[in-house]
């Protein structure tokens, strides 16, 4: 009887375990506005689209204006740091930012130049 009880509290366990993993990786899957500020033609703002893939997460980038629509080469979440990047006319572009909730705040990096980086999720219908 002891052995089933035990048997019983591993499985409840390892189901909250994977429950909870669940949760916190979906926590970050969906659409968010971006935007870019402090450019030099202005803030650039579009679409991050995180999804979850079978290596990790999955990120693709639509601008407002329509000129990109791309995956991003890399896209790592791990406590609620992302971090990814992309190759943009021959330069490497990093992206890095703290998740906070439903807002995520960061920078973009090309070359020496860091421009502020700022995610809000949509609203879900």
């Amino acid at each position: 009887m002891k052995k089933r009880n035990n048997i019983f509290l591993i499985i409840v366990a390892f189901s909250l375990l994977t429950m909870g993993c669940a949760a916190t990786r979906s926590t970050y899957v969906g659409n968010w506005d971006y935007t870019v500020r402090n450019l030099p033609d202005g803030d650039l703002t579009g679409l991050l689209i995180i999804r979850v893939e079978d290596d990790g997460y999955g990120c693709h980038v639509q601008s407002a204006d329509g000129m990109a629509d791309f995956d991003m080469e890399h896209c790592a979440i791990e406590d609620n740091i992302l971090t990814g990047y992309y190759y943009q006319q021959g330069s490497r572009i990093d992206v890095t930012g703290t998740f906070s909730e439903e807002k995520l705040f960061g920078t973009v990096r090309i070359d020496t130049y860091e421009f502020p980086l700022e995610l809000i999720r949509q609203k879900s219908n």
